[in-house]
């Protein structure tokens, strides 16, 4: 029983590690450099106006305070009173954060690009600099009557990737990821990202890998296909158990079962990290809930495009009492440790607990 759940905590550390991105982001960068910048080439010799290099009409800095473009996913604000507060207590990887009023009649309104026939919505992303990023809605999903994820990409740019994720109470998180911006030596592969606050105001920022905090305490779990099969065989153990049946699942069938397992997650917040937010608690446990879902479309979207067969699957989001500002090997015993959390986690059958922090 110790080892198997020593193997579930080893999973969720991997997703962090994965949310993290520091194990695929040198090759994704390589990859997606590639591609990026043959889609950019090719559209910079058809028109002087770019993504990656607007034209002067396209610079006009978001920063002025202009009226929000019909298309444009956010509009610039002021620095909020509550900036200094929140960004001391949830740290942004970034050298610079700033703070956007989302277009909630585009995202919200009947003919929402988010739910138009795949490849139709549309919607353009402001950058700090004044420059636009015009992306295009792929695919959206319920992942249930509250809760949804859209997923796209930049026009011209195949292996840039846009993340979106949004809840009934108004609190969204968006990524944008492998994306070509900047002109000539300027040129690089970014990721932005825009967090939820709890507030009506979100923040925006472009990711500094540099910045991005360690996994904590020294273990460096895998996913491997012992690790697979492990999962499969509970699952099917569980599903055997459910409809009454005896049987032992044999092995054999346990590895075809993990040629795609999907890994089904327990999410836990801790007083810190809904104290790091602002706004009412059904705002801040919104905002929580809208990051968590992104994390797993990102998580999945890196498995996808580095050929790892599996999935993961958020099943549960709760809170706990325990409460340290910094992930280490204490943090994670504690939890894996917590008979409250142990026991939710078999109850909703959960193979892994991740438990974020505000701060390292």
């Amino acid at each position: 029983m110790r080892n198997s759940r020593s193997r579930s905590y080893a999973i969720a550390l991997l997703i962090l590690a994965a949310l993290a991105g520091s194990a695929w982001q040198l090759m994704r960068e390589k990859e997606a450099g590639d591609e990026n910048k043959q889609a950019v080439a090719a559209r910079d010799h058809e028109s002087a106006a770019s993504i990656g290099a607007p034209n002067s009409a396209q610079k006009a800095s978001p920063r002025q305070g202009s009226t929000m473009n019909s298309k444009a996913l956010f509009a610039y604000v002021p620095r909020p009173q509550f900036a200094d507060t929140i960004e001391a207590k949830l740290r942004a990887p970034a050298k610079e954060i700033s703070y956007v009023e989302l277009n909630r009649k585009l995202l919200e309104g009947k003919r929402s690009p988010l739910w138009l026939p795949k490849g139709q919505g549309s919607l353009s992303i402001p950058l700090p600099d004044g420059s636009t990023l015009e992306a295009r809605i792929d695919n959206s999903t319920m992942l249930d009557a509250s809760r949804f994820t859209s997923q796209g990409h930049i026009e011209g740019q195949p292996a840039s990737r846009v993340l979106i994720t949004g809840n009934a109470d108004g609190q969204y998180s968006i990524a944008v990821l492998d994306v070509s911006v900047g002109e000539g030596e300027a040129n690089r592969i970014a990721a932005f990202t825009l967090r939820a606050t709890g507030e009506s105001v979100a923040q925006f920022y472009e990711v500094d890998s540099s910045l991005m905090p360690p996994c904590g305490g020294s273990v460096h779990p895998v996913i491997d296909k012992k690790t697979a099969a492990t999962i499969a065989a509970r699952k099917a153990a569980a599903s055997l158990a459910a409809s009454g049946a005896s049987e032992t699942p044999s092995t054999a069938n346990a590895s075809d079962a993990s040629s795609t397992p999907v890994v089904d997650l327990m999410m836990v917040y801790t007083p810190g990290v809904l104290a790091s937010l602002s706004g009412d608690q059904t705002s801040r446990i919104a905002a929580i809930q809208s990051a968590f879902d992104l994390a797993v479309a990102e998580t999945n979207t890196d498995f996808s495009r580095s050929s790892i067969s599996a999935s993961v699957r958020l099943v549960k989001m709760t809170s706990t009492t325990y409460n340290r500002a910094h992930v280490d090997e204490t943090t994670l015993g504690a939890v894996q440790e917590n008979a409250d959390i142990a026991s939710l986690r078999d109850e909703v059958g959960a193979d892994g607990v991740i438990a974020p922090a505000t701060k390292t």
